[in-house]
């Protein structure tokens, strides 16, 4: 998919909901971690009580991972959500 084609679906509201899902999928996973990294337990704390200010920009996380195409399921799509709240937990520390 050229860069473009990314952008676009990273704005797509159909695809924000579906990536705002995964999200609080991720997050709730995270809370029921008996210990969780310090970072990731922060991160999924903001997510689950304002999931909309971080769908966009994990729509454009997601978008950025070669694998992710148009007609990704929703298990690719969780796939993708987990590794960037991994990583960009990471990175907030």
């Amino acid at each position: 998919m050229a860069y473009i084609d990314r952008t676009r679906l990273a704005r797509d509201r159909e695809f924000v909901d579906r990536i705002q899902h995964a999200m609080l999928v991720a997050a709730v996973g995270v809370l029921n971690q008996a210990t969780p990294p310090a970072e990731r337990l922060a991160l999924a704390k903001k997510i689950v009580v304002e999931p909309e200010r971080y769908a966009q920009t994990f729509a454009f996380g997601v978008v950025a991972n070669s694998t992710v195409e148009a007609t990704a399921t929703d298990a690719d799509l969780q796939t993708a959500v987990n590794a960037t709240l991994i990583a960009w937990a990471k990175s907030a520390a």
